[in-house]
């Protein structure tokens, strides 16, 4: 159609149909955007040589329009009588498909014009509806005739829909700090009016909303906001009200005193998830046992403020990551199995079954991007390697801050492998406590960290000892520079040197880690290794140590001295040991063939002297920072046995003791040594004979 002016459309057509041909029409009209109308209605406009000049229709008004649920009048006029009564029908929702029709009721008549009425109800389509009023009429020739008109009104029946958005972006999760809240109305048929809303569980929507609000709670940790919303459209049609909750995590304050108002701030944190196996390489078919910590930190000052609680929801393992055997961890672990079997599905309730049966409170100290951290749980992973490879990441969110972490840890599976032990003999049996009550192996500054290292080669058929050569074993505290041990025939072992292993760089009252490493040289196994980290305690508490711990002998033997004993002084000031030895044997016999004797050392004396009544006496002055010794010597070794001597120091109102013991042989020297190594191959022999009949015992049986 030719388009005229404004909404207007026109178009001739010549009608050429024979007399009495009734004549219809209908449109379809299409906007900008290429939307189209439905096809109106095909009313008769005429027919051919008979119902000429139809009445002309004026509709005066129909109130209200727009309108919602409720009663609507439509008011019109006809320029002449027509016959009988018009009839006005309404069809709501016609242009997005409706085809319900409902006629108006006449509420008044004055001549020819004329008031209708119908109800919208809330039922009815929205949007554009058509009302027709038609009715009839006799032509000059006196012929019966229809007539019709259709004019369109609006109709608004759906309710505003709004939409939440928390940092312009649908409301999900859990957020860290303040959160900027927007509320969107929309109303596809007309337009929304207003917003109101509510902050609290039980708070009415009663705020007009007009711009973005702020959300921050002042309480340090997880909150809970619940916001309550509702809109009203241009004609009064009000949603059923909303609610949304969201939780926002606050982070500790910069200045703890400054909780919870936080004036100087919050610090900025961060989620760090570490994965650490037990060794770098796994001998295949073995377990390799790793641990995931999870803790939060200060982004800045990488201070650890508080340890994770892993959601299950988001925890996810995936092992051999990029490669063809990549697989996810738990679609092959079954909670309670000591074996992986494949499923194609699992479900948050199993990983939480995993999380609680792998979870461990030892307190452990472990080196994080250089810091050496201090954990009170962590989880265990076994990575089956009959059905892993090479890989292990580990990532989930903290469940309090809803942040996210990530770790992957390289291990390799070989057919040889080191299993390294390292112990720390020179604290004995009894380890000392530390200064914050937890059981771990205790230094005083000042002390040399001996430890043993014993690295053994196993394959899937053999295990032996990597002694001499055949093995390089480094080490170094806190993750310094590398020292290298020396290996040692008599105690079968590699031992750091004295000098090597000192604490004086040591910070005082802080837990610190012994990184071991042993590299397997020549051979087919050539370059295997393994690393083994040992925690433990440095303190600033004076302290008295024997060194050794335990002198062995043989009968007569004239050794001259057989302990060293030293005191250590770490702290501010100079300190006086008073010292005295109870030297019994175990039948209760005095031991008069040992003594304490300065050998010139400075800050020394030896009884008998002023204070000392005899040579089981000595005194040590001990400046700030330093140690002196004392040395027990032995003219012979007069009785075979076993004879602990327990050293006693009082400084002050303290009292410190330390024992050192004898073992005297009646056998040679050379014999006995001969004796010990000997029956010390044999002890671990049998050890790692057992420990592979163990192993075998508790592999899986293979599927023929």
């Amino acid at each position: 159609m030719s388009h005229q002016s404004g909404d207007t459309f026109t178009r001739d057509i010549t009608i050429t149909s024979a007399d009495g041909t009734g004549i219809a029409a209908t449109c379809q009209a299409s906007d900008a955007f290429g939307a189209t109308s439905n096809w109106g209605d095909a009313y008769p406009i005429c027919v051919v040589n008979q119902c000429q000049n139809p009445p002309s229709v004026t509709i005066e008004s129909i109130a209200p329009n727009v309108t919602g649920a409720g009663a609507v009048n439509v008011t019109f006029s006809t320029d002449r009588a027509i016959q009988g009564e018009p009839t006005v029908k309404i069809k709501p929702g016609s242009q997005r498909g409706g085809t319900n029709e409902i006629t108006a009721s006449q509420i008044s008549k004055n001549g020819n014009r004329y008031v209708y009425s119908f109800t919208a109800q809330p039922s009815h389509l929205s949007g554009i509806a058509d009302v027709a009023i038609g009715g009839g009429f006799r032509d000059a020739k006196g012929i019966n005739c229809q007539f019709s008109q259709i004019a369109q009104m609006t109709i608004d029946t759906d309710a505003p829909v709004t939409t939440i958005l928390c940092n312009n972006a649908p409301c999900s999760g859990t957020y860290t700090g303040p959160v900027s809240m927007v509320l969107n109305c929309n109303d596809n048929t007309t337009s929304c009016a207003l917003t109101k809303f509510g902050i609290g569980t039980n708070a009415p929507a009663s705020e007009d909303y007009e711009v973005p609000r702020v959300l921050a709670p002042q309480q340090t940790g997880l909150n809970t906001v619940t916001v309550n919303y509702l809109s009203t459209d241009a004609v009064g049609t009000a949603e059923q009200p909303r609610s949304q909750q969201i939780s926002i995590y606050m982070p500790p304050c910069r200045i703890p005193s400054e909780e919870p108002t936080c004036l100087s701030g919050r610090i900025d944190e961060e989620v760090r998830i570490r994965v650490v196996h037990e060794r770098p390489t796994i001998l295949r078919g073995d377990t390799l046992d790793s641990r995931v910590y999870c803790f939060v930190r200060n982004r800045e000052t990488k201070a650890k403020t508080r340890e994770c609680s892993i959601d299950p929801t988001s925890l996810r393992v995936t092992i051999d990551r990029g490669t063809a055997r990549q697989k996810d961890y738990f679609n092959y672990y079954y909670p309670g199995y000591d074996y992986p079997r494949f499923t194609a599905t699992y479900d948050s309730s199993r990983v939480s079954q995993y999380l609680n049966e792998r979870q461990e409170t030892t307190r452990r100290t472990e080196p994080v991007d250089n810091i050496q951290y201090t954990f009170d749980k962590y989880w265990k992973l076994p990575i089956y390697t009959s059905v892993f490879q090479s890989e292990v990441c580990v990532g989930g969110n903290d469940q309090q801050s809803g942040q996210s972490g990530e770790d992957c840890g390289n291990y390799t599976v070989t057919d040889a492998e080191i299993v390294l032990d390292v112990s720390l003999p020179d604290l004995g049996v009894t380890v000392p406590r530390t200064t914050d009550g937890q059981n771990e192996a205790n230094f005083t500054k000042g002390m040399p960290i001996n430890f043993e290292a014993v690295p053994t080669v196993r394959t899937v058929l053999t295990s032996n000892p990597c002694t001499g050569i055949d093995c390089d074993v480094d080490f170094n505290f806190n993750g310094g520079a590398w020292k290298q041990a020396s290996w040692s025939d008599f105690e079968r072992a590699y031992l750091p040197s004295e000098a090597d292993a000192a604490s004086n760089s040591l910070a005082c009252d802080q837990y610190a880690t012994l990184n071991v490493k042993a590299v397997k040289v020549g051979g087919s196994d050539s370059g295997i290794e393994e690393t083994v980290q040992e925690g433990f305690f440095v303190s600033c508490d004076p302290r008295l140590i024997v060194i050794p711990a335990e002198r062995r002998l043989v009968l007569s033997a004239q050794p001259g001295d057989v302990f060293n004993v030293t005191a250590i002084n770490p702290k501010g000031e100079n300190k006086t040991f008073e010292l005295s030895a109870t030297t019994t044997d175990p039948n209760g016999y005095p031991l008069p063939w040992i003594k304490f004797q300065c050998n010139s050392q400075i800050g020394c004396e030896a009884g008998p002297g002023p204070g000392l009544p005899n040579d089981d006496y000595a005194r040590l002055t001990v400046p700030t920072g330093l140690s002196r010794s004392v040395f027990v010597t032995m003219a012979t070794a007069a009785r075979s046995g076993s004879f602990p001597v327990t050293f006693v120091a009082a400084e002050g109102s303290n009292t410190f003791t330390a024992t050192g013991t004898l073992l005297i042989f009646a056998e040679g020297l050379d014999e006995f040594a001969a004796w010990q190594l000997a029956g010390l191959m044999l002890i671990v022999v049998a050890i790692l004979y057992y420990s592979d009949f163990l192993n075998a015992k508790k592999r899986p049986k293979r599927r023929k």
